[in-house]
């Protein structure tokens, strides 16, 4: 596990496109074009389309910190393409939200409202493109700006759409409620506890690996390198929990990245130093003030305050697979021992808990069919990598047979993609 996070840029590409995933059956006749330039909208015609998949609604919007959509004067039900412009100085999101009841009152009540669609990150002066596809009901659009209030759009009646229309419209968008964090504070204490709870053991195993390296038995180098194989596995398993263990997580698991001396930086300890250690043959003598200090690190995190955060356990679920894919199986944490393809393994029983412990929220918010899908992936994922550790025991990633390393990365980076759509439906958004 590693005390580092992916940066947002990238992390907010994976959530829009997950947005698009929870949603609807337009991908494939509509490109999401969230990151697209406007084209074809003409000047004179702010409303074209009739809502098929084949020729959807296109509507130009404005959006700013005076009023959010204004231009959304002429509604209708079906596919939707909103290209929308911001003409504020501030990046801001843009969410589109409904009851998708037509029954109800126009205005719309933000602890039912429900996203139908959404842009991140909108720049000052840009125009991007929103599809979507809704049925008839009160919707409105809701601004974030970055630094600023939360600015609402008026509440809009899209009315139902004729008899004859209304059979070649596609189905509106499998829509996610927003959550909040005081849904979601249930669930990060109840992983924080399982957390905890798997500390003594792994403290337990790291004071085993100093003791052996300190009687210095006639096989203690082998002895020493399975318990920490098994140890840092252990210690891998707790992957969502990156970064709430500060700087006693650089000291426990951190590599040499961006040490003045490398790997020979007195600062560079934990697992990844001791490896380099056990691998390459020093001395006992060496080794023990560093399993000694590992111990001491482990004993103290059992003592300290763990905070995960609410607004950090969906977007961590799906973190640590791209972590799988850009520092273990790439092979820049390993110092020795070439056992990426066990952390890996580790890593995907980490992301397996977190949704274990957060499908009650997630059943609320995914079709059933895509948490079934991520299921069988971690499933397949693993067996995968159980197939290549058996068949090439202690070979490092990269040194796969091509076949196998690239079935691997195949169904790591397949598992990432399903697992932004979690850190999509997780993501808490400001109040309306």
């Amino acid at each position: 596990m590693r005390h580092r996070l992916v940066t947002r840029g990238a992390v907010a590409l994976c959530i829009l496109v997950a947005v698009a995933l929870i949603g609807y059956g337009l991908a494939q006749a509509m490109t999401t074009s969230h990151q697209q330039t406007v084209q074809g909208t003409s000047e004179n015609s702010p409303h074209s389309g009739e809502g098929t998949k084949a020729n959807p609604r296109r509507t130009r919007l404005e959006v700013g910190l005076d009023g959010c959509t204004k231009g959304w004067d002429d509604p209708g039900a079906g596919a939707q393409v909103f290209d929308i412009k911001n003409t504020s100085d501030r990046p801001m999101d843009v969410v589109l939200l409904g009851t998708g009841d037509k029954a109800a009152d126009p205005h719309i009540d933000p602890r039912k409202a429900q996203i139908y669609a959404e842009l991140e990150a909108l720049g000052p002066g840009v125009t991007r493109s929103m599809t979507t596809s809704i049925d008839a009901g009160h919707f409105h659009f809701s601004c974030m700006p970055e630094d600023g209030p939360v600015v609402d759009g008026t509440d809009t009646n899209v009315p139902q759409p004729s008899a004859e229309l209304a059979n070649s419209l596609p189905s509106p968008v499998q829509h996610a409620a927003p959550a909040t964090e005081q849904e979601l504070i249930p669930y990060t204490q109840q992983y924080e506890e399982w957390v905890k709870g798997q500390l003594p053991d792994i403290a337990s195993q790291a004071d085993q690996l100093k003791d052996v390296i300190q009687r210095r038995g006639p096989n203690w180098r082998e002895e020493a390198q399975s318990i920490w194989l098994t140890a840092h596995h252990r210690y891998m398993t707790l992957g969502g929990a990156y970064g709430a263990f500060g700087d006693l997580g650089d000291s426990i698991d951190g590599t040499a990245a961006g040490l003045p001396q490398g790997p020979n930086d007195p600062d560079f300890t934990g697992f990844h130093r001791i490896e380099r250690g056990l691998w390459a043959n020093e001395s006992p003598d060496d080794l023990l003030p560093l399993a000694q200090g590992l111990s001491n690190d482990l004993s103290s995190l059992q003592d300290q305050d763990l905070a995960v955060g609410a607004l950090e356990i969906g977007l961590r679920t799906h973190e640590v697979s791209e972590d799988i894919a850009t520092q273990t199986l790439s092979g820049v944490d390993d110092f020795g021992s070439h056992s990426g393809v066990d952390s890996a393994r580790a890593q995907t029983e980490a992301t397996q808990k977190l949704v274990e412990i957060l499908r009650p929220l997630l059943a609320d918010r995914m079709p059933a069919d895509h948490l079934t899908a991520i299921d069988q992936r971690l499933v397949a994922a693993q067996k995968r990598l159980d197939d290549a550790s058996a068949a090439h025991p202690q070979t490092a990633p990269a040194d796969l047979p091509v076949p196998e390393r690239n079935a691997v990365r195949s169904q790591i980076g397949q598992l990432s993609e399903q697992l932004a759509e979690v850190a999509a439906v997780t993501d808490i958004r400001r109040a309306t």
